[in-house]
């Protein structure tokens, strides 16, 4: 459960009685309370909060003093100036079966129900909504900016999205046009002004170039493999034993022989000297950071990369910087980095079968010391 004061919420009701209750949106109204304190009102001075259970949803607050006077009104929002922000998707319950659309802050319905599924709306003020396994775009007063004709639309990346139809996939703006007509095996999202497309060669392989913005295809597909654009570069493959780093006009910047090159993060990729051989990680420069020695080894992030020490395909991972230096022994069967200096750390629920989910416990790696939480999946 989480819980939530709200003695700053009612400050100047000193020695007044307030009540306080939850409810939780079912698909067709704010219809599930959730139980509070036992008494049905406590005085203003006390500790005042509120538990929400720590399951995805929609949550109403309602909070009064007795006699039950509302404590603010929310504003009103008129019909035709409702804010893509203020919208959430929601499933109604409906005779026919459960269909989707959109609720305000009140609860109250903004847009019919008549999706099948519906998605958060972007910071473009569009939203991604599905009707007969068929996907569109909508706005904020629901007129359908992009009728549900596509098997596939992606959210959008620097004013574009990636979408899929029979003849394949292309880019589409932000007003619902296709910036181009020509389609492609496979498209990525725009990163840094190119987006990783893939089609197949006279041989039958797959090879790997670059769009612009505009569906331009600035750099050919060569590459046998290739990753996004991350800082002005991307890690392409020219062939076996043979990779580089390249700018976005496709010059190669770096050049290195090796079995397999990892993408850069934080600039440094892994690596390995030998075929099917121990894994180290390499300077952008070419240059040998850390010495070929783990099993495994993901890219760095923050600071700091996952690796696997377990020979044979087995787990026994770690968290190590830059210099190699273990933050956390290569001794858990899972290692997750959460972000903000926050890693997961997992071991299974039963030794012997570690198929049947994981016991996590939340370290710090900076210093590789434990926090109190302790996580459990089935």
């Amino acid at each position: 459960m989480l819980r939530i004061k709200m003695n700053e919420l009612i400050k100047g009701w000193d020695n007044g009685l307030v009540q306080t209750e939850v409810w939780r949106w079912d698909g067709i109204g704010w219809n599930e309370c959730i139980p509070q304190q036992d008494e049905d009102f406590i005085r203003a001075d006390e500790e005042l909060f509120v538990t929400i259970p720590a399951v995805a949803g929609l949550y109403r607050v309602d909070y009064s003093r007795k006699p039950l006077e509302p404590l603010f009104v929310l504003p009103e929002v008129e019909e035709g100036d409702l804010r893509a922000e203020l919208l959430h998707p929601a499933p109604f319950k409906l005779k026919e079966g459960t269909l989707w659309g959109y609720i305000n802050n009140e609860g109250k319905t903004a847009i019919e129900p008549r999706y099948d599924y519906a998605e958060d709306f972007q910071t473009n003020g569009l939203a991604i909504v599905q009707r007969k396994d068929r996907s569109g775009l909508i706005d904020s007063t629901g007129r359908e900016k992009v009728k549900p004709v596509y098997s596939f639309i992606a959210p959008f990346s620097e004013g574009r999205a990636v979408v899929s139809d029979a003849k394949g996939y292309t880019l589409i703006d932000d007003k619902g046009k296709e910036v181009t007509s020509a389609r492609v095996d496979y498209l990525n999202s725009l990163q840094e002004g190119r987006a990783l497309f893939s089609k197949q060669s006279t041989t039958g392989t797959s090879r790997y170039g670059y769009w612009d913005a505009q569906g331009k295809e600035v750099l050919p597909a060569v590459y046998e493999d290739a990753g996004d654009f991350m800082g002005g570069t991307a890690l392409v493959k020219i062939k076996d034993g043979e990779y580089a780093l390249i700018d976005p006009q496709g010059a190669v910047l770096h050049t290195y022989h090796y079995p397999f090159v990892g993408y850069p993060g934080d600039g440094l990729l892994a690596f390995q000297a030998e075929e099917n051989g121990k894994y180290g990680y390499l300077r952008t420069d070419g240059t040998i950071a850390i010495q070929p020695q783990f099993t495994a080894a993901l890219p760095f992030s923050g600071g700091r990369a996952v690796i696997n020490t377990a020979p044979d395909y087995g787990n026994a991972y770690g968290l190590i910087d830059k210099q190699g230096k273990q933050i956390i022994p290569a001794t858990y069967y899972e290692v997750l980095q959460l972000g903000e200096d926050r890693v997961a750390l997992g071991t299974p629920l039963i030794a012997s079968q570690p198929y049947r989910g994981s016991r996590y416990a939340i370290a710090d790696a900076v210093t590789g010391k434990f926090s109190a939480a302790i996580l459990c999946s089935a």
